[in-house]
């Protein structure tokens, strides 16, 4: 098998696991608004975006760092494995302390938001090596194990919720209890003897990637602050209609997202990889991911800009009218954030996590700022024109940081964990 064909394959499996991760979320968005209140479904969102936020976060000290620090390797054997054990480690303590205030804010609030936060807080470890092994499991070239956990929860889902709702246990908290046991029994699924949570090999991961978690937590914290509060400011500006439609081309560019996520889940290892093997290549290797997530932006934006108004307005109702309108604004917005990520992928094999958090510090206030004046001075047109000029400028702001990264010498790799 070519290097190329390879490359391919691998890409492949990590979008299969990323599509799967988001058919999950949205099956079991869907089966729980079927069953409960307006209200209580969007107690839900409130619980779901909290395990989102924990999601991130441990990503950000556990997953990226393995990623960039223990991956890109052939062998199955010595501290590569002790680094996904350790890193499970990590995921299963972050899901103890993240439990607590969850925990404390169910018992506090109670009601609806109580419900729905009582099963994530007592299932988050589970929930969270599940989320880090896919990445463990990417990175270790071994993404058909990811896959068939994210398969074992959509299944698993399927009973889960027959039982909750045949029981008349249609309750928010049983639904919600489904999601999470389901989620944590696909967990189990992917581990297997010496790659399991080692808490007691977690203990040494802040001090050997202390230059790395934290600043990719900063990162994770930077670009969802941003673009959570560019959507409360629009709807404060321009109104809950304006969110609305912008909310609807960003839902027809879906699948693009998914790729760009699968693409940055596969890439990282890659061009960690590809910095070890031949450095001289890593900028190619990133421009050339640059063009293909750039040119499956454009091509995805023509197709939407083709898609018919009977169409739009079948998918999305109302909010179609309007939203016709921002499909080009967006087709650019996704194609800029498509070159980002072949930028990214070098400063993190490149382990530049001082410019990729600079960068995204720079970006985020620019995308604020830039949704903001937008929708004051034109409603949805000029919030979705003021995001793509702050993207454009996140294209500048990326590729500078790169091209400083590929300029420096590669920091040693840290010294091997204790057994």
């Amino acid at each position: 098998m070519s290097a190329r064909s390879g490359l391919g394959r691998r890409a492949g499996w990590g979008i299969a696991d990323q599509a799967l991760s988001s058919m999950t979320n949205f099956a079991a968005s869907i089966a729980v608004a079927r069953e409960v209140s307006a209200g209580e479904f969007g107690a839900f969102g409130v619980a779901f975006l909290v395990y989102l936020l924990a999601v991130g976060l441990t990503r950000a000290v556990a997953a990226e760092p393995y990623l960039v620090r223990h991956s890109a390797t052939d062998d199955d054997e010595g501290d590569d494995l002790g680094a996904g054990s350790a890193a499970l480690g990590v995921a299963a303590l972050c899901g103890v302390v993240g439990a607590v205030p969850i925990a404390t804010a169910a018992f506090l609030l109670g009601g609806p938001m109580g419900a729905a936060l009582w099963p994530v807080a007592l299932l988050l470890p589970l929930l969270l090596v599940q989320d880090i092994a896919r990445y463990v499991l990417v990175g270790r070239r071994d993404a058909k194990r990811a896959v068939a956990s994210d398969v074992a929860w959509l299944v698993l889902l399927v009973p889960g919720f027959a039982l909750a709702i045949s029981s008349g246990g249609s309750e928010l908290r049983w639904l919600v209890a489904a999601w999470a046991v389901a989620g944590s029994i696909a967990g189990l699924v992917v581990l297997r003897p010496g790659l399991v949570p080692s808490p007691r090999a977690a203990r040494g991961w802040w001090s050997r990637h202390g230059d790395l978690a934290p600043r990719f937590a900063g990162e994770f914290l930077a670009g969802n602050g941003a673009r959570h509060l560019s959507f409360v400011l629009m709807g404060a500006v321009a109104g809950t209609a304006a969110v609305g439609a912008v909310r609807a081309v960003q839902v027809l560019f879906g699948p693009y997202n998914v790729a760009m996520m699968g693409a940055q889940l596969v890439g990282v290892s890659e061009a960690v990889r590809v910095r070890r093997e031949s450095p001289q290549r890593l900028g190619r290797f990133g421009d050339r991911v640059s063009a293909l997530m750039a040119a499956g932006a454009l091509a995805l934006g023509v197709v939407a800009l083709l898609l018919p108004d009977s169409a739009g307005e079948a998918l999305f109702g109302a909010s179609w009218a309007q939203g016709s309108d921002l499909v080009p604004f967006q087709m650019v917005a996704e194609a800029c954030a498509g070159i980002v990520i072949g930028s990214l992928l070098v400063l993190r094999a490149t382990e530049a996590a001082d410019l990729s958090l600079r960068a995204r510090l720079m970006v985020a206030p620019l995308t604020v700022l830039g949704v903001l004046v937008g929708a004051a001075l034109a409603d949805a047109r000029g919030a979705m024109a003021g995001l793509v000029a702050a993207q454009l400028v996140a294209v500048v702001v990326w590729r500078s940081r790169s091209t400083v990264a590929l300029r420096r010498p590669l920091s040693p790799p840290p010294a091997p964990a204790s057994r």
